[in-house]
């Protein structure tokens, strides 16, 4: 049979040592490469041993790149060898499909940092009925899984019981059980809930979803870090060299991300977290724009993440990278204060400094180059500037919200309109020689004033993760240590003083009134007859005839007088001094705490380490060692610098006099 004239005719060719993609993973990078958004449709892919077979991948869900390895839609056909194996040059979502057998393969191949993948598992509708489950690679779908090993829920689909499902509380493993091929049950026998495959009627969710019409399942890699940097740090101590390209990130527990990686030319490593590829875009999409699919050529923006990249490193500073036309060209590399932050709306941020330029050109020009300012949100025309003005000779423009330059003025003389500009970010933390600081705990600080000046009170003491702070991807504190441990107190009474406006535990020697009458003895009922004598109130301190105030009068402490025509009055009893302030902002506090409200110990205010500023005791009283006050009236009250270098300054917890 020939075809004279055929209704088309193709013409194919393909360069190079093509190398068939091992997961919907790699197919997605591979995408993105090519500038392209990835598709869900049907692909093939390359087993761990080499054999061609088909899948679907879903692109889309939850960060994409899920493979589909399961898809059950009857119980026909299913034997022990199906179930790791059956028509797997034919994916469909309509048919009996596996290829679990390679499924532990597909879940670790791209990123081998790490050791987890996801699964999803879904029944009767697209996210339905199921849910994300984490496990670790080792652990997964084993034949018999004797070691009752359980997944991490991270998300689950429609209301189901995970505490009574077999669904979360087992990993899928392998039987030689027509009843439960591939199955999560417990004891696998009739009845339990959990069966994935069988040949036989079984039950999928026990009296939500038990025989569905469908039950697929999807893999896919994972990423336990959210920046280039991260990733780099982490694989290279396993031995791993990176190039740069696009790589799998976390964006929540069940969601991953996609970012682009300059891996090559720092130590660290840089995150792109802008392209700017053309004019008119909106304020909003400054923040985030085409998040899912990262380019080097069109515009893309991931900035709303940007402070949490920072807030990675234990540093002081941090460094940002522009470059514009091509890589590492028409820009250069700024450190900035880790205090600074990506997403201002003030042009104030300009305390960075140039470590590297690229190319020759003008540097700070505030009329026709990039500025000595942290990239900031701009009103109009340059909504992300380094411009002073954003409006007006606004050059050092990476995003403009018009079309009046491609895509934004840059640099007046020597590169006016670059084409594209990219925006990156690196969080790198380590020392020059590249090893982990392990996190670990200051001692303990002092026991803070007790919450009673008289009687039966409590205190509190802190540490922090500070000495050091883990750097350079070292291991944090032990979140199961304790940071803070409260305690009893019982400060001695005073007794020329009262604590409170009541002063019922007062016990000093004061014995005339206020109106300088002498007291009448408690035992004594001359001038005045009473109920309150030492013998029936034996707690109340009814000794010789000095004030008390055994019935908690409102205004302190009185006594009956020796005057017949005066029975009782009150004393003038002061108020002792205590570790509190007397009004909200405690100008007048000249206690001595000296850490802040989360612990931090405070800096000495004859300091300038690690924060600089103008607070000194030169210029300003009560500014005694490392004690919390408030020298410009701030509102929340005494504060001080820290000794954290990321935290300038916090307030701390001075209570309130009892008698305010």
């Amino acid at each position: 049979m020939t075809e004279a004239e055929p209704e088309y005719i193709w013409y194919w060719m393909r360069e190079g040592n093509y190398r068939t993609p091992s997961s919907c993973t790699e197919i997605r990078l591979r995408a993105l490469v090519r500038g392209q958004k990835p598709k869900s449709a049907s692909y093939k892919i390359k087993s761990y041993n080499g054999k061609i077979i088909s899948t679907i991948c879903d692109m889309e869900s939850f960060g994409g790149g899920w493979t589909l390895v399961l898809n059950r839609v009857s119980n026909k056909g299913w034997t022990k060898a199906t179930t790791s194996s059956r028509n797997t040059d034919k994916a469909s979502k309509s048919a009996d499909y596996s290829i679990l057998s390679y499924s532990k393969g597909i879940a670790s191949l791209k990123q081998k940092e790490e050791n987890s993948f996801q699964y999803l598992i879904e029944a009767d509708g697209h996210q339905r009925w199921g849910g994300i489950f984490e496990a670790k690679i080792n652990d997964a779908f084993h034949v018999c899984n004797t070691d009752k090993k359980k997944p991490k829920l991270l998300k689950k689909f429609d209301n189901w019981n995970e505490s009574e499902s077999n669904l979360a509380r087992r990993l899928p493993y392998f039987l030689d059980n027509p009843s439960s091929y591939f199955t999560t049950e417990e004891t696998a026998s009739i009845g339990e809930d959990g069966v994935l495959v069988s040949a036989t009627p079984s039950i999928y969710i026990k009296g939500k979803k038990e025989k569905p019409h469908f039950i697929r399942m999807w893999v896919r890699e994972i990423s336990s870090k959210i920046s280039c940097n991260q990733i780099k740090m982490n694989g290279e101590r396993k031995g791993i060299k990176y190039k740069n390209g696009f790589y799998i990130a976390k964006k929540s527990e069940f969601d991953l991300r996609t970012l682009y990686c300059d891996m090559t030319s720092d130590a660290g490593a840089w995150t792109l977290l802008v392209t700017s590829a053309h004019g008119n875009w909106t304020k909003s999409q400054v923040l985030s724009r085409n998040e899912e699919f990262p380019s080097i050529s069109n515009d893309y923006s991931i900035l709303e993440i940007a402070d949490s990249i920072k807030s990675i490193s234990n540093n002081s500073t941090f460094k940002y990278k522009l470059d514009a036309k091509a890589f590492n060209h028409w820009g250069g590399i700024w450190e900035a204060p880790i205090t600074y932050t990506f997403f201002s709306k003030s042009n104030k941020q300009t305390k960075v400094k140039l470590l590297k330029q690229f190319d020759s050109w003008v540097y700070n020009s505030w009329w026709r180059s990039v500025n000595n300012r942290m990239p900031w949100l701009g009103q109009r025309k340059g909504i992300l500037t380094t411009s002073g003005t954003a409006y007006s000779y606004w050059w050092g423009t990476i995003v403009s919200d018009n079309l009046e330059y491609d895509p934004a003025p840059w640099i007046s003389s020597q590169m006016r309109e670059p084409g594209v500009i990219w925006y990156w970010i690196n969080e790198d933390d380590c020392s020059l020689d590249r090893e982990p600081v392990n996190g670990n705990f200051t001692e303990w600080s002092a026991w803070s004033p007790c919450s009673m000046n008289c009687g039966k009170g409590k205190t509190t003491r802190f540490r922090t993760c500070t000495a050091p702070k883990p750097r350079c991807g070292g291991l944090p504190c032990d979140t199961k240590v304790l940071t803070k441990e409260a305690g009893e107190c019982s400060p001695k009474c005073p007794g020329s003083c009262k604590q409170d406006l009541i002063g019922e535990m007062y016990r000093g020697n004061i014995s005339q009134t206020r109106g300088g009458i002498k007291c009448q003895k408690w035992s004594s009922q001359s001038p005045h007859r009473h109920g309150l004598k030492p013998q029936s109130h034996p707690n109340k301190g009814l000794i010789e005839n000095y004030c008390r105030n055994p019935d908690k009068e409102s205004e302190g402490p009185w006594c009956y007088t020796t005057d017949k025509k005066k029975r009782w009055d009150y004393c003038d009893v002061p108020f002792c001094k205590r570790e509190c302030r007397k009004d909200a902002m405690g100008k007048m506090y000249r206690g001595k705490v000296n850490v802040t409200k989360s612990g931090i110990p405070c800096q000495e205010w004859g300091s300038q380490s690690p924060h600089k500023h103008s607070r000194t005791p030169k210029r300003y009283k009560g500014l005694f060692k490392n004690y919390c006050r408030n020298p410009d009236g701030e509102s929340e009250g005494p504060w001080c610098y820290t000794m954290d270098k990321k935290i300038r300054f916090e307030s701390c917890n001075i209570p309130f006099c009892q008698d305010t």
